[in-house]
């Protein structure tokens, strides 16, 4: 899971993902999950602004 205070680093990140598909917690909160570009891995990203307590929920959240 990858986290992203701005909005120039959540594009930067994402630029490397492919078969990207959103995700929303009942909540409301948004992400996507893609395929990491040149890896077996994938990745969730989302963007949540500044601070540690609001990443560590939204981690929570889509720890799938």
């Amino acid at each position: 899971m990858l986290f992203t205070a701005l909005s120039v680093e959540y594009e930067a990140v994402r630029a490397h993902l492919t078969d990207v598909q959103t995700l929303v917690h009942p909540s409301g909160t948004r992400a996507e999950r893609g395929l990491l570009v040149g890896t077996p891995w994938s990745a969730v990203i989302a963007m949540i602004g500044e601070g540690a307590p609001t990443a560590a929920a939204l981690t929570e959240r889509f720890h799938t």
